[in-house]
Order: structure tokens, then sequence, then C-alpha cells
């Protein structure tokens, strides 16, 4: 099983992007502040069973800017899984996302979305016959208690078409939504268990980040600890400890070992 297809609606700064994944490894790339972290963030949401519970519930900044306003539009994350055989590891995948054809492909997604009671409100905006000034208020009243997560496998819809959005989401410029007694579960898909338990994801944060944390003077309980301590130390016993350090990083390089894997991560990257 591979990760072929990743799809993101509305999500920080994708407002409608999707990414083709090939079976072996790929790489992202990008200049900074293009978003790539956050690429990795909507692959977590889906997968990463070190994210607490608490992350699936967005914030007001995770929408993207795009929307012109995040009130009453949904969050879209969706993955195609390829190759969902037989064997007994695919097999409660296969059941969860796995589509009821003969392709071996499976769809899983995460909906942030507006909860029914808000959707029905919607709804019975497009049917009754009301002002746009009560549409703007409706939608200006829209808080973020008043979303839910939701994950869904099997969805057959191509979130990245605008009128498929527009069927499943609503035309905010024609004050057009749809009924939410009648969700078309072969477009959404049907509500599925997270998949944390199949799949092992393992993340590894930028080394610039790991620098950013000891530089944040609030949030890092290790840099506090340090400074409380850096006028106990004589400034000889740093000068040598800076010394020893540099010594073992130069000895730490020299080794067979890491040699080899510089060398590998060399030849690589060129």
């Amino acid at each position: 099983m591979h990760l072929s297809k990743l799809a993101i609606r509305n999500f920080r700064n994708f407002a409608n992007a999707t990414f083709i994944f090939d079976k072996s490894v790929n790489t992202i790339i990008g200049e900074n502040g293009s978003g790539k972290t956050n690429v990795f963030y909507a692959m977590r949401l889906l997968l990463d069973d070190s994210l607490s519970r608490r992350a699936s519930f967005l914030r007001e900044s995770d929408f993207c800017r795009a929307t012109g306003g995040w009130k009453g539009h949904w969050v879209i994350i969706s993955m195609e899984l390829a190759e969902l055989d037989n064997s007994e590891g695919c097999q409660i995948m296969r059941h969860s996302v796995g589509h009821m054809n003969s392709e071996n492909k499976g769809t899983y997604s995460y909906f942030f979305r507006p909860k029914k009671e808000i959707r029905r409100q919607l709804y019975e905006y497009t049917v009754a016959d009301k002002s746009d000034e009560e549409f703007g208020l409706l939608l200006e009243s829209i808080t973020l208690d008043q979303y839910e997560f939701v994950f869904t496998g099997r969805a057959t819809a191509d979130f990245s078409n605008d009128e498929t959005y527009k069927e499943v989401v609503g035309d905010f410029d024609a004050f057009s939504f749809p009924d939410p007694d009648e969700d078309d579960a072969a477009l959404l898909g049907t509500q599925s268990p997270t998949l944390h338990r199949e799949v092992s994801c393992t993340f590894v944060k930028a080394l610039r980040d790991v620098v950013a944390d000891l530089r944040s003077y609030r949030d890092s309980p290790l840099l506090n600890l340090l400074r409380s301590s850096e006028e106990e130390i004589a400034f000889e016993d740093i000068v040598n400890i800076h010394r020893a350090i540099t010594q073992l990083n130069d000895d730490i390089s020299e080794l067979p070992e890491i040699r080899r894997i510089s060398e590998g991560i060399q030849a690589t990257l060129e």
C-alpha cells in the first residue's frame, strides 16, 4: 500500500491543491514559506497518532485566507491509497477506506465543517425568501464551537473541482446550500475510525524548528535552566567545554560509519 494522491482544500496557504505521489521515495521542494510543512501537517492530521486529539479541532488561522471569510466554509483533506491488496496488513484499511471495485484503491478524508444544525440553517436560507442582509448576519454568527471534524472512507468526490465543492458545501455567491439531511455518502464517504493503529507515521521536525525551540524564551524549559546556571560557570570552563565539544564533533565526523552516511546523503542530493 502507498499514498498516491493528496488533495487539500481551504487549509492554511492552500486554497485548492493536489499532490500526486509515486510508489517510491517522494520529495517536496519549495521556497521558505511556500507551505511544505503545511503539506506534511495535513497528512499528519489523518495518519499521525502523536498529534493530540485537539489538533483535529482547527483554528481560524488554519482556514485559507483565499476563502474571503472562513465562516461556513469547510477544510477538506483527502488522500488516495493505492495497492490495497488482500494481504493481512491491508485488510482493515481495505475494509475502512477501499472502494467497492477492482481497482484496489481507497480514499480517506478529513472534513472540518459546520455542525449539522448550522448547515441546516444555511439550507433553510436557500429555500426561504430571505434577504442578503439576513444571510450575512447568519454567517457572522457562526463560531468555531459550531464546527466539527469527521473522518470518512470511500469518498468519491473530487474536492478540487469547484462545482463539486459547491454541490457538497454550498455556493456562497449564489447563496445556495445543500440539505444536510440528504448528504451523498457516495461523494463524502462513510464515517470511518482513524487509521492511526494501521499506519506507522514518523515525523522528524526540521532542524531549524529545533533551533527555534531553543530560542523561544517563554516556551523552552531547557533554555531557562541553562540561563539560570550560566553565571555560575567560569569563563575558563566554558572555553574548555567548547573545545571539547568541537573535538568530539570532529571525531564523530571521522568515524567510517558516519562518513558513509554523509557520502550517501551527498550522492542522493546530487
